[in-house]
């Protein structure tokens, strides 16, 4: 069939070959659908423009005489799809995306066409601009004020009169307030309320396409994976470690200890403090960085939406993380996701695109149903979530290694390159190299700060029992790993110089994190979560600084021992690329 020239397989189809068809859709619907989105500035409208195109391209195919302009012909449907789709007061109405405006001016090239806010400042910027005659910011404003209109229909008529007199006649709040009699406090709170109104129903728009689309192009509308099993806080108070931990279940590492995924994504050798102890300091690091790298030691790539704004999402942010959610469900794999029920890790794990409802678990609620407006929207006002995605390109894959036991002498390579990886990731922590958040101190770092709290009095009573009994977790979980990394390798596998010296090393460096994690412990009797113990008793705190202190020196040790490790496997690497 794809040897056939266009004009045959057009002869083709008009006799009813929809293989023929199918041929020429193949061939030409890549340009068709470029030429539609340089036309809409959105891939949903370009997707539903090609798609409208295509059907009437089959049902007009007898009207093409010469079968050789195939591809001229079709983009000609496209061009007119696309016209009335664009046309103000067009079958789009008000679901159409403010960010197909995205890339139409260079006056706009700095606005966030996902954010009512940055748009309306936009406008505003360039009236000048627009009085003085530049005909496509013109047309830009024109169009952008009339979708703004078709939101304003969800206000009451006084407030959306007064929103007109602010944003489209540039009238100050007091020019208002005059005009109405009244202060122009009451003008302020009128706007913010409004802008509140239309931030809703510009989400919900934005959503009710995304939904229209898929449905358009026949993808499911509702799929709900088998619950997860991370059960309430079971073995650790990471709630990160839990959701990797899960969400790898639905994968073919489901059989990795939690352990394994606690070291080799790094968090059994994290600690991250914030000045006064506060519960943040556990989940206040760069998600995107820190998962993702952990993901990929892991065996994996990582996609993710968000991240530690300390803001609610845009629009724009809320389609992009449930279009990753219908993506990620789809391969039967569950989201990482920020504060679906509280400010912590959790998984989302289902949709219903007809009810716009998020299955979503946590310690929390462990199987609750979320709306898709809702999403970032919590307790405190943060998107974030990750899709575990593809297997990585790069031979060091540690799947192929389960409970520390390879079974060739390559996956015992690949696994030692999957550990140096990690390592120079813990290192790196360890050093304070990573980049952190203002008022937080992660690596040896974090136990000064630990100590200049405790003796001032600034640590947070609720906050101080959950960092210890975190980082008490990561510790002990790093002293078993690092017990199973100095036992031999599989028994079928013949040891080397290279293996007893990497056995030497990591039991060198479990003696210490064993320290570490006694050291640990009694800070976590000292201070028990969630009670809190009491940070200000002249004893407890003497005894805490010393535990602290001792604690500190040997890890101090350890991340000197697991340098040498780090340096030795590094030569193994050198020598096996040599």
């Amino acid at each position: 069939m794809v040897e056939h020239e266009d004009r045959e397989l057009v002869e083709r189809a008009r006799s009813g070959d929809q293989e023929a068809f199918g041929e020429l859709v193949r061939r030409h619907r890549a340009k068709a659908f470029g030429l539609a989105r340089s036309l809409a500035h959105d891939p949903h409208l370009a997707d539903d423009i090609v798609q409208d195109a295509l059907v009437r391209a089959f049902l007009h195919l007898g009207t093409l005489l010469d079968g050789e302009r195939f591809l001229p012909w079709l983009q000609t449907i496209v061009r007119n799809q696309a016209h009335m789709k664009l046309r103000r007061g067009g079958p789009f109405g008000k679901e159409r995306p403010f960010s197909a405006y995205e890339a139409a001016s260079d006056l706009g090239a700095n606005t966030n066409w996902g954010d009512l806010d940055s748009i309306l400042h936009h406008l505003a910027k360039n009236a000048a601009a627009t009085r003085l005659g530049d005909p496509l910011e013109r047309v830009m404003r024109c169009e952008t004020l009339d979708l703004i209109r078709t939101l304003l229909l969800c206000l009451k008529p006084r407030e959306r009169e007064i929103f007109e007199l602010h944003f489209f006649r540039q009238l100050s709040p007091a020019e208002i307030a005059s005009l109405y009699a009244t202060t122009t406090n009451v003008i302020y709170t009128s706007l913010h309320r409004s802008k509140q109104k239309l931030q809703k129903e510009h989400l919900r728009a934005s959503l009710a396409l995304l939904v229209k689309t898929r449905r358009g192009h026949s993808k499911m509308s509702k799929r709900i994976l088998e619950k997860p099993k991370m059960y309430h806080y079971e073995g650790t108070y990471n709630s990160a470690v839990l959701a990797i931990h899960s969400a790898l279940a639905y994968t073919e590492k489901q059989e990795l200890s939690l352990a394994e995924v606690m070291a080799l994504s790094t968090h059994a050798f994290r600690i991250n403090v914030s000045d006064t102890i506060d519960p943040s300091g556990p989940t206040a690091f760069d998600w995107k960085t820190v998962f993702s790298k952990g993901l990929n030691n892991l065996g994996f790539q990582a996609k993710c939406v968000g991240g530690p704004t300390g803001r609610g999402p845009t629009a724009e942010d809320t389609v992009q993380a449930i279009e990753l959610v219908h993506d990620s469900i789809d391969r039967g794999i569950p989201l990482i996701a920020w504060n679906v029920e509280t400010p912590e890790f959790g998984l989302i794990y289902g949709y219903d695109d007809e009810k716009k409802v998020l299955h979503i678990f946590d310690a929390a609620a462990p199987g609750k149903e979320l709306s898709y407006e809702k999403l970032g929207h919590g307790s405190y006002p943060e998107l974030f979530v990750l899709a575990i995605g593809e297997r990585t390109e790069r031979t060091h894959r540690s799947a192929d290694i389960i409970h520390f036991m390879p079974q060739t002498a390559e996956q015992a390579t690949n696994y030692r390159q999957a550990l140096r990886q990690t390592l120079a990731l813990v290192l790196s922590h360890a050093h304070g190299e990573e980049s952190t958040f203002a008022n937080m101190t992660g690596g040896l770092a974090a136990y000064d700060v630990l100590i200049n709290a405790l003796r001032t009095g600034t640590v947070h009573q609720f906050g101080g029992g959950y960092n210890i009994t975190v980082i008490s977790d990561a510790r002990k979980f790093a002293a078993e790993f690092l017990i199973k990394l100095s036992r031999p390798f599989h028994h079928c596998l013949r040891p080397n110089m290279e293996e007893f010296q990497l056995q030497r090393l990591a039991a060198r460096a479990a003696v210490h994190y064993a320290q570490v994690s006694a050291a640990w412990i009694g800070l976590s009797q000292l201070f028990p979560f969630p009670q809190g113990g009491n940070p200000t008793d002249p004893a407890a705190v003497a005894e805490a600084i010393a535990l602290l202190q001792e604690a500190k020196e040997a890890e101090k040790n350890g991340i000197t021992v697991l340098e040498q490790l780090y340096g030795l496997l590094d030569n193994i690497k050198t020598e096996v690329e040599a």
